[in-house]
C-alpha cells in the first residue's frame, strides 16, 4: 500500500453511522487520485486543528491545494464565534489564505435561512445560544434576538418547580444552539414558545460533545440542549449543520459546487462522512479527532491501517523532518533548557521513534531570547500524530512552573517534510536560512541535546 495513500469511507446511500451494516467498506485511494476533485470541504475542530494548535501538517496541506487553484471551504458546526473572529483564528494559526467566503457556519446558512423568509423581517425571536451567534443573526439574518445569557431558577422561585411561564411576546422562532447559561427556566419558555401556533424550531446543529485540547474530558455541545427540547415540545426541529441538506444546498446555491468533483474531510461519522454520504459528496475520514475506524462499528484491527491525517496526505517518505520554536526571557536559558531536558527524556520514553537532531538557541538581547529545534520522525506521519496528543500539552503542563520562562504558548509550526535523506543538509539550508533573516540574526549556537554541531 502506498504510504501516501488515504482511506475513504464508501457507504450506501442508506448506511446509518455507528450501525453495523455488512457491506460497509474502507477503501484506499492515492494522493493524485485525490487532486482530481475540485472542491475540498473541511471540518475544523478535530481537522484543521484542535483548540489554538493546527493540526500536523494541515497548513501545508491546505496551501498545497489552493497554490494548485482547488476549492477548500471551512465547514464547522461551531456557531459559537462570528466569521471576524474565526479569520482572526484563521490567521493567527496559520490558516491565512482561506477567503471569508469560504468559512461556513450554520450561523452563516441560518442567518442566509432568516433573511431570505420575510416574515423574520426585524421579528423576535427567542435564542438559546451565545452572544457571538446573537452577533451573527440580528447583523447578517435580520432579527432581534432576546433569551441569551443567565435565566436562574431562583430569580423565579425559592422552589423546585415554576409553575408559569410570560406568554405576552411570542417570538416568530426558538432557535437552539450551544448555550453555557442553559437552565431549567430556559427550557420551559422554549417548550412553551413551541406550543404556540406558528413559531418554528430552529437548531444550528446537533453535535453532542466539542472536540478539546485535554484527552479524555467531554465537553457538552449543542445537541444536548436541542436533545432536551425535543424531548419535552414533541417537536422536531429544522437543523442548518451537519449531516443536514440546508448547509449542503446552502454550497450549492451560493457556491455552485459540483457534488461528483467534492470531497468532505471530517472527524465525526455522524456529522461530517454522512453529511458528505447524504449529499453526494466523497468522503474521508480523518483520524485526528473524535471518531476512529472501530467507531464503524466494524472489527477491524487498528494495526492493519494506517493513521489518516494531514501529514499522511503529504508525505511521500519514512521520515518526516520538523523545527519548532520556543521563546524564553533572556537570562533564563539555562532553566529552560533543564525542563526541555526533562521533556526530551519523558518523549524518549514514550515516543523512541522520534529523535532530536538538532537543538539552538538564539540570542536577540532585548525582550526575549528563543529555542529552536529539529525533530526527526522516524516513523514519518505515525509519530507525527501520536506527538500532538503526547507532546504538545505534556510540554506546557512540563513548563507551567516555569510559566515566568515562556512568552507565548508551545509554538508547533510544522516547516519542512524530506523526501528522502540525501537531501538533508540542503533542505535544511534552504528553510533555515528564511528563519535566521525572519529573526534577524545570524547567530545559532547549538545546546548540549543537539547532534548537529
Amino acid at each position: 500500500m502506498n504510504r501516501a495513500g488515504i482511506q475513504f469511507l464508501a457507504t450506501p446511500n442508506q448506511f446509518l453511522v455507528f450501525q453495523n451494516v455488512a457491506n460497509f467498506m474502507v477503501i484506499t485511494i492515492s494522493r493524485k487520485d485525490v487532486l482530481q476533485y475540485d472542491t475540498f470541504l473541511f471540518d475544523a475542530d478535530g481537522v484543521l486543528w484542535t483548540g489554538d494548535y493546527p493540526v500536523p501538517c494541515a497548513i501545508d496541506f491546505i496551501s498545497n491545494l489552493l497554490q494548485l487553484g482547488k476549492q477548500v471551504f471551512i465547514l464547522t458546526n461551531n456557531s459559537t464565534k462570528t466569521i471576524d473572529q474565526y479569520m482572526n483564528k484563521l490567521s493567527t494559526i496559520g490558516f491565512s489564505k482561506i477567503k471569508r467566503d469560504n468559512v461556513i457556519s450554520p450561523a452563516i446558512v441560518l442567518a442566509d435561512y432568516l433573511k431570505n423568509n420575510s416574515k423574520y423581517d426585524n421579528q423576535l425571536v427567542y435564542l438559546l445560544g451565545t452572544e457571538n451567534l446573537k452577533s451573527t443573526l440580528e447583523l447578517e439574518g435580520g432579527v432581534r434576538c432576546f433569551g441569551t445569557g443567565p435565566d436562574h431558577l431562583r430569580d423565579y422561585t425559592e422552589h423546585d418547580f415554576i409553575n408559569s411561564v410570560d406568554l405576552s411576546i411570542i417570538p416568530k422562532a426558538v432557535i437552539c444552539s450551544y448555550d453555557s447559561h442553559f437552565s431549567y427556566p430556559k427550557l420551559m419558555k422554549a417548550a412553551n414558545f413551541l406550543n404556540q401556533q406558528g413559531v418554528e424550531f430552529l437548531v444550528t446543529n446537533e453535535d453532542y460533545t466539542f472536540p478539546g485540547p485535554v484527552p479524555g474530558i467531554i465537553i457538552p455541545g449543542s445537541g444536548c440542549t436541542s436533545a432536551c427540547l425535543r424531548a419535552v415540545s414533541g417537536r422536531d426541529p429544522i437543523v442548518f449543520g451537519k449531516p443536514h441538506e440546508y448547509m449542503a444546498n446552502y454550497l450549492k446555491q451560493r457556491h455552485h459546487i459540483d457534488p461528483t468533483t467534492t470531497i468532505m474531510f471530517g472527524d465525526r461519522l455522524d456529522t461530517d462522512i454522512k453529511f458528505a454520504n447524504d449529499n453526494g459528496f466523497a468522503s474521508c475520514l480523518m483520524l485526528t479527532g473524535v471518531h476512529s475506524l472501530e467507531d464503524s462499528g466494524q472489527q477491524i484491527d487498528p494495526s492493519g491501517w494506517q493513521k489518516q491525517s494531514h501529514s499522511s496526505l503529504l508525505s511521500t517518505s519514512e521520515n518526516i523532518y520538523e523545527i519548532t520554536t520556543h521563546n524564553f526571557r533572556p537570562g533564563e536559558q539555562c532553566n529552560y533548557l533543564d525542563a526541555f531536558g526533562k521533556y526530551k527524556q519523558e518523549l524518549a520514553q514514550k515516543l523512541p521513534s522520534v529523535e532530536l537532531v538538532g537543538s539552538w538557541t538564539v540570542s536577540y538581547g532585548r525582550t526575549r531570547d528563543q529555542a529552536i529545534h529539529l525533530w526527526r520522525y522516524n516513523k514519518g506521519y505515525k509519530d507525527v500524530d501520536k506527538l500532538v496528543s503526547k507532546s504538545i500539552f505534556y510540554f506546557i503542563n512540563l513548563v507551567s512552573r516555569f510559566n515566568y520562562l515562556i512568552e507565548r504558548h508551545f509554538e508547533f509550526t510544522c516547516m519542512i517534510l524530506i523526501q528522502n535523506c540525501n537531501l538533508f543538509k540542503s533542505q535544511i539550508f534552504f528553510r533555515i536560512v528564511p528563519l535566521i533573516k525572519k529573526m534577524q540574526s545570524k547567530i545559532l549556537t547549538p545546546t548540549e541535546f543537539s547532534q548537529l554541531k
